[in-house]
């Protein structure tokens, strides 16, 4: 896709409450633009919400800016974990171990992340995990891409 303009718009959205701010970057850094803040009962299984985003798209220009979604909280599971490791590559493959017990998902149906918050001695790293159903992304792309 290509984007027309120099923003980037940190977007979120849920049934409820779509939050929109509007960055413009260049030589001399990120600047705020704006910030759109939209409360309502926007249900997605009636199509509300799709209709919703597809207004706001129309009427900011939302389509010509570089998207960063962010999925709502209470749709992820996410766990600050104290790892006995400080390499990346390490704490991954334990996040992706652990991750299995705090959903109720296989391995092949979720999407793991990690990042290490701070290293707290040679050995020992706090992390912050988060887990999403494979599906809980699918759906917010799609809606997404439907909005334009």
């Amino acid at each position: 896709m290509h984007h027309k303009s120099n923003h980037i718009l940190a977007l979120q959205c849920s049934e409820h409450h779509i939050s929109a701010l509007r960055a413009r970057t260049g030589k001399s850094g990120v600047t705020l633009t704006n910030h759109i803040v939209e409360e309502g009962n926007w249900p997605q299984e009636d199509g509300s919400l799709l209709r919703k985003l597809i207004e706001m798209t129309e009427a900011h220009g939302f389509a010509d800016n570089r998207i960063v979604s962010i999925i709502p909280r209470h749709l992820v599971t996410v766990r600050v974990l104290e790892l006995p490791a400080t390499d990346p590559a390490e704490i991954e493959g334990m996040v992706a171990l652990s991750a299995q017990e705090w959903v109720p998902f296989n391995a092949d149906e979720i999407v793991v992340s990690s990042c290490i918050i701070k290293t707290i001695d040679d050995s020992h790293s706090q992390v912050l995990a988060v887990v999403v159903p494979q599906f809980t992304i699918d759906e917010h792309i799609q809606t997404l891409a439907s909005a334009g």
